[in-house]
């Protein structure tokens, strides 16, 4: 199967807030980082800025957009 190739700026991508992953060479990062926070040894709570339920998401989003905080959690 062929990579599919993105074309553009990488930083209109993340101004969109977008995420772009290189999987291909990212070996076992994803489960070194999953697991000492899963154990609790990594404080995540002050990553979110903002929670907002799902009817607030609008507004959540104008938040994010706007670079209010660092990451917005909206929950249903």
């Amino acid at each position: 199967m062929r990579a599919a190739r993105l074309h553009g700026q990488a930083s209109l991508a993340r101004r969109r807030g977008l995420t772009l992953a290189m999987v291909r060479r990212m070996n076992e990062v994803y489960s070194r980082a999953i697991t000492p926070a899963a154990r609790g040894a990594v404080a995540l709570d002050p990553l979110v800025s903002r929670r907002a339920k799902l009817e607030e998401a609008v507004s959540a989003f104008a938040a994010a957009q706007r670079r209010t905080g660092l990451k917005v959690l909206v929950t249903p």
